[in-house]
Formats: C-alpha cells, sequence, structure tokens
C-alpha cells in the first residue's frame, strides 16, 4: 500500500455482508516520533458513520444494569482501536454486526494525533429482498424428472 498522506485508511474489499468482519489498514506515518510513553498510548481510533454522517452506536449495558439495580442501557459509539507497529501500519477489524449495521453506505473515519483519514465502504444483506424470487435447481429437466422450487417472498 503506496502511503498518500501522514494518516491513511483503507478496507481489504469496498462491500461487506452483514456479520462478516471488516479489516481495516492503514499507516500512521509519524507514529514513533514521540517518546516511548507516547507509543504505548496513542493509537488510531476508527469509527463508523452511516450515509447522513452521523456515527454508528452500540447499545451497552450501564454499571447499575450489570450490578442488578435497575436502570437503563448506555449508547457508545461502534469504534475499533489499533496501535501502529513500529512502521506506522496498522490494522483493526470489527464485525458489521446486524444491531449495529443496515445495509448501506458508510465512511470508516480513523483519527490519530489531531489527523483524520477516512475510506468509504457498502454492506449488503442477502436475506435483503424487495420482490419474490423463485428458482430452480437445474435449467432443463428430462422426462420424470423431480423439479425442486425454491422461493423467498419480501419481508420473510
Amino acid at each position: 500500500m503506496a502511503v498518500s498522506g501522514p494518516l491513511t485508511i483503507t478496507t481489504g474489499s469496498p462491500a461487506y455482508e452483514l456479520n462478516e468482519p471488516i479489516v481495516f489498514t492503514g499507516y500512521a506515518t509519524d507514529a514513533y516520533t514521540g517518546t516511548t510513553t507516547e507509543y504505548a498510548t496513542t493509537s488510531v481510533r476508527i469509527h463508523i458513520t452511516d450515509s447522513d454522517g452521523s456515527p454508528l452506536r452500540s447499545q451497552l449495558e450501564g454499571d447499575d444494569v450489570r450490578r442488578g439495580f435497575g436502570g437503563g442501557m448506555e449508547s457508545t459509539i461502534y469504534e475499533a482501536i489499533a496501535v501502529p507497529e513500529e512502521s506506522g501500519r496498522y490494522t483493526a477489524t470489527i464485525n458489521a454486526l446486524p444491531s449495529i449495521f443496515g445495509a448501506g453506505n458508510y465512511t470508516a473515519v480513523a483519527t490519530y494525533k489531531g489527523l483524520t483519514a477516512t475510506t468509504d465502504f457498502t454492506i449488503s444483506d442477502q436475506y435483503d429482498i424487495s420482490e419474490p424470487e423463485i428458482t430452480t435447481d437445474k435449467e432443463v429437466y428430462g422426462l420424470g424428472e423431480t423439479v425442486t422450487v425454491n422461493g423467498a417472498l419480501p419481508g420473510s
């Protein structure tokens, strides 16, 4: 991968299915210009925005819920965190969970030391159909052969 700026990000593919892992890679070219302490604590943070630019969020139980005291759910930005290698290369993986993602276009936003880089990708849902689908197990049948028909209806 050619480094085109101080911070880059890319995905392994431009398109993914729901439940598929999404692998992000990139470079933070100034990753090792500070102190040793800075290396250990400075990470690349990657969050995802939908087509409207809103960050994706996940629901996490609050401390009170975990302790059995009632309460509610807390919403937090769905993100991945990566620590760059000495070369500046970093890798992070998130899963395209159906509870967070839907079919659509998304942007991954990487931030590092005040820098920002983005890359776009698409999520599709192989089970999201808008019209009835009917298929057979073969295209041509002989006399007396059994024809197997499969189908799916929208919303089923």
